[in-house]
């Protein structure tokens, strides 16, 4: 069972029972998406491959709840859907975190578009811009910190909405950009401060469908693979797509999931691009081109001729 499954098989429902029965002594919570057969059905899902897995789902949904009330979840989601809206608002736009988008905008996590069948949304992190070292400068950890748990309750609430619209569990595309990432562009003090963003991500299993992460040189994968994957949850690093910097390779390709109306705009700007380069406008040329990369993780190799897009 997955992302391609509806909500639920016979035996997933049999299943969804046990576990409400397991959880008959949490209180009321607030909804949509905290005690309905979509969230359990997610964490049903995440633990499925525990030696006990009814167990395992229980355990953390109770370490969910605490998280939740350790910091006033229940209160970012009021503010998320304010005035009753019916989407929830996406966290950059709340003027609680002007000082931090103004401080590292370009590298917060932001939506892009959709993946090919329309159904799963897809976000972009451009990692050489997520400037965790100027935010701590600035003593705005703390907000970033809110930043992504805001950023957490906004996608089980907008991912809830979208799996009942479509019948099945929808889940998110992240695109991960490291190409452009240097040396030194994560302090000491900003490693440290990792396992501090990625606390709350093992509250929300099965949440990503795809995590694609495009670019990687040798300082990218050392940071995953010593600051950032003992943090990952298990269920979460099997949808890890990790590409080198090899961009034409058959893994690109595959790993592309990019909707046409995102592909159509990505092939205009392409097509401003060639005009420009033909015209000698080689400005023009360098602002479309870093366009591409930062507005779409897109990345141009005008060696071959060939783009590839971080998705």
């Amino acid at each position: 069972m997955g992302f391609e499954a509806a909500l639920a098989s016979d035996a997933e429902q049999a299943q969804l029972v046990a576990l409400r029965k397991a959880l008959a002594a949490v209180p009321p919570l607030p909804g949509p998406a905290l005690d309905d057969d979509l969230c359990l059905l997610r964490f049903l899902r995440g633990y499925a491959r525990e030696k006990e897995p009814l167990r395992a789902a229980a355990a953390a949904f109770h370490a969910m709840l605490k998280w939740r009330n350790d910091f006033s979840m229940d209160a970012a989601r009021a503010e998320l859907l304010a005035a009753g809206a019916a989407e929830p608002t996406w966290p950059a736009a709340l003027p609680r975190f002007a000082a931090l988008v103004a401080s590292t905008g370009a590298g917060l996590v932001r939506r892009l578009g959709w993946s090919k069948d329309g159904l799963h949304p897809v976000t972009l992190c451009l990692i050489h811009k997520y400037d965790v070292s100027g935010v701590l400068r600035s003593k705005l950890g703390d907000d970033l910190l809110a930043f992504q748990r805001y950023v957490d309750e906004y996608w089980l609430l907008e991912l809830h909405r979208l799996s009942v619209a479509a019948g099945r569990v929808v889940g998110r595309v992240e695109l991960v950009y490291t190409a452009d990432m240097k040396l030194n562009h994560f302090g000491l003090r900003a490693v440290r401060f990792f396992p501090k963003i990625l606390a709350g991500s093992k509250h929300f299993p099965e949440s990503a469908r795809r995590i694609v992460s495009i670019g990687n040189n040798k300082v990218a994968v050392a940071l995953y693979q010593r600051v950032i994957r003992p943090f990952v949850p298990a269920h979460t690093k099997e949808k890890l797509i990790i590409l080198g910097r090899d961009l034409r390779s058959e893994r690109v390709v595959a790993a592309m999931d990019l909707d046409a109306a995102t592909t159509a705009e990505v092939a205009a700007l392409l097509k401003e691009r060639a005009a420009a380069k033909r015209d000698r406008d080689y400005g023009t040329a360098d602002d479309i081109r870093d366009r591409l990369r930062d507005d779409f993780g897109v990345t141009v190799d005008d060696r071959v001729k060939e783009w590839t897009a971080a998705g």
